[in-house]
């Protein structure tokens, strides 16, 4: 406690008051942090598969998903709702239909085919955080950039919610339950 009174009176604890410095002298980590953005990989690739699997299971309440291939990991969880935005077959979504079915999956699962506007980036949202991934015309989406987004507030969330939000309710018209 006295340690504690002496660093206040000092201006704070040397290491915070260092790492604070640093932040501040660095743009980068500055705008980066104001933005959202948690954590970068400079490929898709460089993230594991499980990683991104319990990212996507860590979700408290609500799961969206916009992509043009999606996988079938998200039915493992009992979710409020799970809104999946793709652009590819309806096989895809059967197949989904008779996984929860088969899981017992007692949330409510919504898909809709993507025929007005573009998907240009993948997004997996879990609650207030997002693993987005800004999809590039001449590189494998294994090979895209991946960014991790953190807070409802922050500039990049609201950004990429307000996408995935506008594909969604620009589409509702091929909305599958």
């Amino acid at each position: 406690m006295v340690v504690n009174f002496i660093w206040g009176v000092l201006g704070g604890e040397p290491t915070e008051k260092m790492i604070n410095a640093l932040v501040d002298f660095n743009p980068l980590i500055k705008h980066s942090r104001e933005a959202g953005v948690v954590d970068f990989y400079s490929t898709t690739g460089r993230v594991l598969q499980e990683e991104q699997i319990n990212f996507l299971k860590s979700a408290k309440r609500n799961v969206d998903i916009m992509g043009y291939c999606l996988g079938l990991i998200i039915l493992a969880h009992n979710y409020d709702s799970v809104r999946s935005d793709i652009r590819t077959n309806e096989q895809l979504y059967i197949s989904l239909q008779k996984k929860a079915k088969k899981n017992n999956y007692k949330g409510k699962l919504q898909y809709v085919k993507v025929t007005k506007g573009m998907i240009l980036s993948y997004i997996d949202r879990a609650d207030n955080k997002m693993m987005v991934t800004p999809y590039m015309y001449t590189y494998n989406s294994q090979d895209d950039p991946l960014l991790k987004i953190n807070g409802k507030d922050t500039p990049l969330f609201k950004m990429y919610e307000h996408e995935f939000t506008e594909l969604w309710n620009e589409n509702c018209n091929n909305m599958k339950e």
